[in-house]
């Protein structure tokens, strides 16, 4: 079993030490909060997020009660960023998460992902399920609709991919001037994407995901058989759907409601929760109070 090993330069607002758990030479970086004896959570993070995009969750209470345990999913935040082909695969995205539970010696646990990191949470209940003691699947759609505006309304935050900034607050403020987030922003935000970049010579930042990474994970994941995948994963899931505009107002949500109504009925055992925010909003700010209910509720029905 290994042993995780603690991690210098943790960006993770005082609340918890970093520790990096190692897979085949690739060092996967998490934080850990929350007394030992909770529920154990483990949360995975959105296709270019890290694991800082929870910090609203645990101002609102997650790791009051519950063993929090955050990963930085391969290639962003402080994880390592391996260059070989492949290496963004749904299995080794889904392998470097039992690392990580082997590492401070989790058998099973409520594995909590949102939007690219609820398909990792469903390949482990599938093609893991001793691992995966129940599922919460935060803002993400089922095999059988599309949305045809979800590229559109993605751009505007891949877009911040491989580019320099002047300096960090020039980066914080052009973040925080999306529509995505208008009357939203608030200091967790502001955290979670002081923790997305890396500092360069003269004050410049970058975002510290690259753009290849994204394409990678992305072309890899639409290999994976979801239909078949999701009718295995028969583990309880909670699916948390917010259906506020993903950008200016008039826009739809980045789930719409009948992707969200489409995974309830593919899962074997799945109930649905509507909350408040967008796809991005919904884990900051007053709306993630919504998100740390319904997963007490969810967490608490099982024990």
């Amino acid at each position: 079993m290994m042993r995780p090993m603690s991690s210098s330069g943790d960006s993770d607002g005082g609340r918890a030490g970093g520790q990096v758990a190692v897979r085949d030479g690739v060092r996967i970086h998490f934080a850990r909060s929350g007394p030992r004896g909770g529920t154990p959570l483990v949360l995975l993070h959105g296709l270019s997020a890290n694991a800082q995009s929870f910090a609203g969750l645990l101002r609102a209470g997650l790791d009051a009660r519950h063993d929090v345990i955050r990963v930085d999913l391969r290639g962003r935040g402080q994880s390592d960023q391996p260059e070989a082909e492949g290496t963004y695969s749904m299995p080794a995205h889904g392998q470097d998460v039992i690392a990580v539970m082997d590492a401070v010696g989790l058998a099973d646990a409520v594995i909590v992902g949102h939007s690219f990191g609820g398909l990792v949470t469903m390949w482990l209940a599938a093609n893991h399920p001793a691992r995966v003691r129940r599922q919460v699947l935060i803002d993400i759609a089922g095999p059988a609709i599309e949305n045809p505006d979800i590229v559109r309304l993605l751009q505007p935050s891949l877009s911040r991919l491989d580019r320099e900034y002047p300096s960090l607050d020039g980066y914080l403020q052009w973040m925080s001037s999306s529509p995505i987030f208008a009357g939203a922003w608030c200091d967790e935000l502001a955290a979670f994407y002081r923790a997305d970049v890396e500092a360069l010579p003269g004050g410049a930042v970058r975002p510290r995901t690259r753009l290849r990474t994204i394409e990678q994970c992305l072309t890899l994941g639409r290999r994976e058989d979801w239909r078949g995948l999701i009718t295995r994963a028969t583990a309880p899931a909670l699916v948390l759907h917010a259906s506020g505009a993903f950008g200016p107002p008039g826009s739809p949500p980045l789930i719409l409601q009948a992707q969200a109504d489409d995974l309830v009925a593919a899962l074997p055992d799945a109930r649905l929760v509507e909350v408040p925010g967008n796809h991005m909003t919904m884990t900051f700010g007053d709306n993630a109070r919504a998100v740390v209910a319904a997963i007490d509720d969810f967490v608490g029905a099982g024990v």
